[in-house]
């Protein structure tokens, strides 16, 4: 009975998703038309999302690991000089799928490499569904995927700036620290 309320949950949450992506970041979004949506930026090694306003590594790392470790490996980064690293929410790496494309479904005049659009794997986000799963992304189709149990391995897409899902003190706990009041 469990499983069967979190997978119609799940199914409510990605219809409202889908059918609101595209106002999403409605707020946020800049005219991208005359110079191209994507920058890239820190030296090289890291891309401007100019639609969104987010920062994400290049080349994101082909290593697989659970959820926790994908979490610590983005915080723990050092990416053009810079610190700051997270995993995105999961309406933020959805930002960056184009569903007219495949393999990977990333928009055209993106910058990017060493991206995993063959559907043999997922990216982690760091949007938490029932506590013992996350929401993952993947990269072939566009589409979205069920929630994931945070001991399964994936891939992580790091990024900075914006606004993240459970910041700081979410990490705080999972690294076995209370934070401060």
């Amino acid at each position: 009975m469990k499983r069967s309320f979190q997978a119609l949950l799940f199914g409510a949450i990605s219809i409202i998703f889908i059918s609101g992506c595209s106002t999403g970041f409605s707020a946020a979004r800049q005219d991208v038309s005359e110079s191209g949506r994507f920058q890239t930026v820190l030296d090289g090694d890291a891309v401007l999302d100019r639609e969104t306003g987010l920062v994400w590594e290049k080349a994101p790392s082909r290593d697989i690991a659970p959820w926790k470790q994908s979490r610590a490996y983005c915080s723990e980064q050092v990416i053009g000089g810079r610190k700051g690293w997270r995993l995105p929410t999961f309406e933020e790496l959805a930002t960056l799928q184009d569903p007219t494309r495949t393999n990977p479904a990333l928009p055209p005049d993106q910058p990017f490499e060493n991206i995993d659009g063959s559907g043999a794997r997922r990216y982690w986000t760091n949007t938490d569904f029932s506590g013992d799963s996350a929401l993952t992304v993947g990269m072939y189709s566009g589409g979205t995927l069920p929630a994931t149990s945070k001991n399964e391995r994936h891939y992580s897409w790091c990024v900075r700036s914006g606004e993240g899902h459970d910041g700081i003190s979410g990490f705080v706990k999972d690294i076995g620290i209370e934070p401060a009041q």
